[in-house]
């Protein structure tokens, strides 16, 4: 499936499910994905023979606050900068998605991320008790691909990485062992300064290279 559409702008208008051209549908469990997962597609289909024009990644997030609620959707191009409210991450909430998009569709996508000058604390143990690192720390979370890669011989009209849950709970600091603690545990950012660097390859072997700063204060 392709979109008939000349401009990228109703390709992102499709994902918010405004209007759209496409040749038969999406099926639901590639809607599913794009919902509910870190990492989603669209449905794919037949490569193309060539395409001379990369794919192209991006950040869609809403802005707003716990105080005003989501207020309207931005879009990030690659090398933008935004500030978000530790408070304000969530999927309900600022909802910060990198996409990699393509006219003719694109074979693969990925997204990593790095933190520095962050604040890194501990999970709970079994009594409650939490650990906060003495100084600011850096940090990654795991490497993001796609859930699945386009299959061999077709395309994917784009991929979708979900960010919010990343960059909230899952980038770690390392293990520490610091003075008042009886061992090692693993770190986790609550704030700091995150580096998202994402890839994509169109049918062809086109290929975009994308980087975004978000910061979260401490609060």
């Amino acid at each position: 499936m392709s979109y008939l559409a000349s401009s990228r702008t109703e390709k992102r208008n499709s994902k918010l499910g405004l209007s759209r051209r496409t040749v038969g549908i999406i099926t639901p469990l590639a809607v599913g994905a794009l919902i509910m997962g870190t990492a989603s597609t669209c449905s794919d289909s037949g490569t193309p023979g060539s395409d001379s024009t990369p794919p192209k990644i991006y950040i869609l997030k809403w802005n707003g606050s716990p105080a005003t609620g989501r207020g309207s959707q931005a879009t990030i191009n690659s090398g933008g900068q935004f500030t978000i409210d530790s408070n304000w991450l969530g999927e309900s909430k600022a909802d910060i998605r990198v996409y990699a998009d393509d006219d003719q569709g694109s074979k693969w996508a990925k997204v990593t991320g790095n933190v520095a000058g962050a604040k890194c604390s501990s999970l709970p143990d079994s009594h409650s008790v939490t650990y906060q690192a003495p100084g600011l720390l850096s940090g990654n979370f795991n490497p993001q691909p796609p859930q699945q890669d386009a299959p061999s011989g077709s395309v994917r009209q784009s991929f979708s990485f979900h960010l919010d849950d990343l960059i909230e709970k899952k980038t770690s600091c390392g293990e520490h062992k610091y003075a008042n603690m009886t061992e090692k545990r693993e770190f986790f950012a609550s704030s700091g300064t995150w580096t998202i660097t994402a890839e994509a390859e169109n049918c062809c072997g086109g290929r975009s290279t994308a980087t975004f700063t978000i910061i979260v204060p401490s609060q």
